[in-house]
């Protein structure tokens, strides 16, 4: 009897999970529980690991002004599976 002959190779692509960070801008933060944090205005890399360390988080105010502005550790949100939003998943922010 034959050996089977070996499956297919599958073909993973990661290239849908993939994003320019500019297509992050705006994107709503809100906690585990569902609660509004703000969205996202600005990301921070590390310039030697070519890596976004930080997501500079706006909250309140109106065109710029009152806004509370925080910065949210990266490793800490997760990309929702809905539309356009972010999980935080650490402790609350505190304002800057």
């Amino acid at each position: 009897m034959e050996p089977s002959p070996p499956a297919p190779a599958r073909t993973v692509s990661v290239l849908p999970d993939l994003r320019s960070a500019e297509t992050l801008l705006g994107w709503s933060v809100v906690d585990r529980h569902g609660s509004p944090l703000g969205t996202v205005q600005q990301l921070l890399c590390d310039l030697r690991t070519g890596r976004i360390v930080y997501a500079l988080v706006a909250s309140g105010g109106f065109v710029g002004q009152g806004e509370a502005r925080f910065a949210l550790d990266w490793s800490g949100l997760e990309a929702a599976d809905g539309p356009q939003r972010f999980i935080w998943h650490g402790a609350a922010p505190q304002p800057q």
